[in-house]
């Protein structure tokens, strides 16, 4: 979808489950499973390889809820953004 449209930034957010919300019952139900640290980096180098531009786009992972701060312009940031997720992943830190 990214793709398709025009856009200057993209900011990503992960999940976060508040407790005492439905889907905080939902997790305790185990009718819900969060994605794992190691999901949540993949999708974002996912997000990464699939973005297509020749476009500037400021990629930013600063916000709050994810698990690791990188920022960078695409496209000529990607190749560095990427590897910088690969880093983590190998690194198999378990972010809570």
């Amino acid at each position: 979808m990214i793709n398709q449209f025009k856009t200057n930034r993209v900011i990503t957010m992960n999940l976060t489950v508040f407790y005492g919300t439905p889907l905080s019952k939902m997790v305790e139900r185990g009718e819900f499973v969060p994605p794992s640290s190691k999901e949540r980096l993949e999708e974002v180098r996912t997000l990464l390889e699939t973005l297509e531009t020749t476009e500037r786009i400021i990629f930013d992972t600063t916000h709050p809820t994810n698990i690791i701060k990188i920022k960078g312009t695409l496209p000529e940031d990607q190749v560095r953004l990427i590897h910088e997720v690969e880093r983590f992943i190998s690194k198999g830190i378990v972010f809570v």
